[in-house]
């Protein structure tokens, strides 16, 4: 719009100065002989008239520019180079030779939790060379301070501002997941009292360390305003890894239980001379309501009477 601006002015000027007011012109007979001169008037001021208003109307159009709401603008001039100077959203006026270019301001978002609408989790390597899929979402905005560098930086792609998130802010956060969950053993939370792997809350554990992760890869670009997890998927080799070890737990409980069963047993013995078999006995006679008497002899038929 501003080399119309120009090619508007000069026209306005060459008229102004070099279109005459009046213009002389030959007088002829009805058989087109000449017979003198006259002058006429010409339409200099409709082409001045016309010309300005066409040339203030492209000054308006080369100086007026609007940022869109919760955007920020950035003011460039030749060859798109930035000012240096940042404007909110409005109408904003500059030089007829600046223009500005929009700079999301608003909430953008990582959104890699699971189920329609998302982009699903994101598999990081863990402990032991295992894999898991953490779901999370992320919530962010491009600093207002490093706008005019990160333009300078990704200017030369059209749509500059998905660059910057594919090529910047992406990458870093990837980066951070995976350094984050790096050392997280999901076989941790097996244990004899939860033989079962529970679902570790990572909103408690890891959205601090997380965020310092991220802040520290390119907290100097972006401001992180919420991280949100949900439940993690493991590769079917780590599902499997987690079953076994939990079986070998419960069966180590298990274990553990009946070395204490017998331990008591041998206990109650050593008390009342009464045999483990016979404590048993007794105890099933007790249970259903027989007579034990068959027990004092190391019997075990117990029948049960009415």
């Amino acid at each position: 719009m501003f080399w119309i601006f120009v090619v508007l002015l000069i026209a306005t000027l060459m008229a102004v100065f070099l279109y005459p007011k009046k213009m002389t012109v030959n007088t002829e007979d009805t058989f087109g002989r000449k017979t003198g001169t006259r002058e006429v008037r010409t339409a200099k001021r409709v082409v001045v008239a016309c010309l300005c208003v066409l040339t203030f109307g492209a000054l308006a159009a080369a100086s007026l520019s609007s940022v869109p709401t919760r955007n920020q603008g950035i003011v460039t001039t030749w060859g798109n180079k930035p000012t240096g100077r940042i404007t909110g959203a409005g109408i904003k006026v500059t030089w007829p030779w600046e223009n500005i270019e929009d700079w999301k301001a608003t909430s953008n978002q990582f959104d890699h939790l699971n189920g329609d609408g998302h982009d699903g989790c994101v598999w990081v390597n863990i402990a032991s060379g295992r894999r898991m899929c953490v779901a999370v979402q992320i919530e962010w905005k491009a600093n207002k301070d490093q706008a005019v560098e990160n333009f300078q930086d990704y200017k030369q792609y059209g749509d500059y501002f998905s660059r910057f998130v594919q090529y910047r802010v992406n990458p870093a956060i990837n980066g951070a997941l995976t350094s984050v969950f790096a050392d997280f053993d999901p076989l941790a939370g097996v244990t004899e009292a939860s033989p079962n792997i529970a679902s570790p809350d990572f909103n408690k554990l890891f959205r601090d360390k997380l965020t310092t992760a991220i802040n520290t890869a390119v907290g100097k670009d972006v401001a992180i305003s919420h991280i949100n997890f949900e439940a993690p998927t493991y590769d079917q080799a780590t599902q499997g890894a987690i079953a076994d070890y939990g079986k070998k737990v419960l069966e180590g409980r298990n274990l553990a239980v009946d070395k204490a069963n017998g331990a008591l047993r041998n206990q109650i013995k050593d008390q009342t001379g009464v045999t483990p078999a016979q404590q048993q006995c007794f105890d099933i006679a007790k249970s259903i309501g027989s007579n034990p008497g068959t027990c004092i002899s190391g019997g075990t038929a117990l029948v049960q009477t009415k």
